[in-house]
């Protein structure tokens, strides 16, 4: 799997999963990997480690 593919399952996971606006949830996605962040290629688990990382930030 590429990166490319994998930004879309992240970003698919968080509108699916966690009810993110699609632009949000590739925005997010866009600076998790801009900070370099690595985790894997689990998308769901990822996904997760942003959705709460948002939480956090509110």
């Amino acid at each position: 799997m590429d990166d490319l593919t994998l930004d879309r399952l992240i970003a698919d996971t968080l509108v699916v999963d966690y009810d993110w606006d699609e632009e949000q949830a590739e925005e997010a996605v866009a600076a998790w990997r801009d900070s370099g962040s690595d985790g894997g290629w689990d998308a769901a688990a990822i996904a997760e480690s942003i959705h709460r990382a948002s939480e956090d930030d509110d």
